[in-house]
């Protein structure tokens, strides 16, 4: 039989069990007589399992215990054990009788679906707040820059505001490492060869870690391409360098390696998302202080860290299980206490060969402005004044509106309008697309261009919106404003 069979008597003492359990737990024949089975369980679960079975004995009612059974392969398994009691004519208990079944696999998917869905949970929360957060970022931002110009020639208040503008600064990278983790940010995917990447990152490596850091690099041969954002991928290399280094604080060893996978069914059933197929794997090694299983279970989740306060944000791991996950892969943690650390991302196989591209030279901002009218619709007041005093000094004919109704009733009056430049998130019946809709029913030659605190996936999906709409995010700068409006008027969409 594939599960293990015993029986016991009332007092608990074990008088059979099947050859079955020394077959699964590699212990010499006879071992578990008596009581002498507890010594296969994990050290772990003796007293909680004990306490619970004795119980079940004293009581006479049939138990149920799940705990970790020594494994002849070596570490534990789960195993379900259920005992019921055979009784005599006269009711007494003359016999127990139970069934051991191996439950490793079912464990392990369970936890994954828990995780998942623990995942999910705070994903969707972030992107929640991430529209109100950016709206207040681009307020910010947009006005420190404004006062920047203004005190040329005042070296105590320049220094004041160069403090507020890196506090916004690193209030952005904190929406945007809350946005990777809730696989909400906006990726620019395309084949890329992992061995060029990492190649070309090795000196900022070297130079980032330190000399008590030894790396060594194990490049793949006939290395697949792999579809992911190639800005992102040495986001999470260097992400998962730093934290290598900080679990060596003496020094160690850092080790990366590309390699082609491909997976089964029977693997990626136990990780949920992950569909089976081809991908190209990096992992990352180190000898450091390594991680408890707790650790482990909550290390990639936002402002989880082991480090003492102000030694790290918490986000490094969640902003690669982000990436990762919304690229359509995989990330993987090996690790003991005391053992170091491995983590592997498995990323998807591209189909076509790495492209390269050179990129062109920015337009100066002198030459972004124009003499159109754009009609601007925010909710906001702040970000619609900020977005009235850049565009003004840009040269354009600016008009405004809180919400759609004001901004049909402008256009109804008769007002030139060349670009309409909307929040896809406005109060009222009528949101930015529908807006946008009713605004070209009226002037059909009326560009759009959208903006929204969300992420671009949630925008246009969200609300419907063509897949290729110009849509600016916030928070934006001046000169992101100026580049999207200069090329929307010149080079409209369709």
């Amino acid at each position: 039989m594939p599960d293990i069979i015993f029986t016991h008597r009332p007092d608990g003492f074990y008088d059979y069990t099947n050859p079955r359990f020394y077959e699964l737990t590699g212990l010499a024949s006879g071992s578990a007589d008596g009581f002498g089975w507890i010594q296969s369980l994990h050290p772990e679960d003796r007293e909680r399992d004990q306490s619970r079975w004795r119980l079940a004995l004293a009581t006479e009612q049939p138990y149920e215990l799940k705990y970790r059974l020594c494994s002849a392969a070596g570490g534990y398994r789960w195993h379900l054990t259920r005992g019921r009691p055979m009784r005599d004519p006269s009711g007494r208990i003359s016999k127990w009788f139970g069934v051991s079944s191996d439950i490793d696999d079912l464990v392990h998917a369970q936890k994954a679906l828990a995780q998942a869905q623990k995942m999910e949970a705070v994903g969707q929360l972030t992107g929640g707040i991430a529209h109100d957060f950016n709206n207040l970022l681009t307020v910010i931002g947009g006005n420190l820059r404004l006062l920047e110009a203004r005190l040329r020639d005042d070296a105590d208040e320049r220094t004041l505001l160069n403090a507020a503008a890196r506090a916004a600064g690193r209030g952005s990278e904190l929406v945007r490492g809350l946005l990777a983790f809730a696989r909400r940010q906006a990726l620019q995917p395309q084949a890329v060869d992992l061995n060029e990447i990492v190649a070309r990152m090795m000196p900022m490596l070297r130079s980032t870690l330190g000399e008590p850091i030894e790396i060594t690099l194990e490049r793949g041969l006939d290395l697949w391409s792999a579809l992911v954002d190639p800005a992102q991928v040495e986001a999470a290399l260097l992400n998962l360098a730093l934290n290598a280094r900080d679990a060596m604080p003496r020094g160690g060893k850092l080790g990366i390696a590309t390699i082609n996978c491909t997976l089964g069914q029977e693997v990626t059933e136990l990780e949920g998302e992950l569909a089976a197929g081809d991908y190209v794997g990096l992992a990352v090694s180190d000898t450091g202080v390594g991680m408890s299983e707790e650790a482990k279970g909550r290390a990639f989740e936002p402002f989880f860290t082991t480090k003492t306060t102000g030694k790290g944000s918490g986000l490094g791991l969640s902003m690669v299980y982000g990436f990762v996950k919304q690229s359509g892969g995989h990330v993987q943690i090996d690790s003991e206490l005391g053992q170091g650390a491995t983590i592997k991302l498995y990323l998807p196989r591209a189909k076509g060969a790495p492209a390269s591209a050179a990129a062109e030279p920015p337009t100066p901002l002198e030459e972004l402005g124009g003499l159109e009218a754009v009609l601007v619709v925010e909710d906001d007041a702040d970000v619609r004044a900020l977005a009235l005093t850049y565009l003004s000094a840009l040269g354009y004919r600016v008009l405004e509106a809180a919400e759609a109704q004001g901004a049909l009733a402008l256009l109804e009056a008769g007002e030139a309008v060349d670009l309409l430049f909307v929040d896809l998130v406005l109060p009222g019946p009528m949101d930015g697309h529908a807006l946008a809709l009713e605004a070209r029913k009226r002037r059909p030659a009326v560009q759009v261009l959208y903006t929204s605190g969300y992420p671009r996936k949630t925008s246009i999906h969200g609300g419907k919106v063509e897949r290729d709409a110009p849509l600016l995010a916030k928070p934006y700068l001046r000169e992101e404003l100026a580049h999207a409006v200069r090329s929307v008027l010149d080079h409209p969409p369709g």
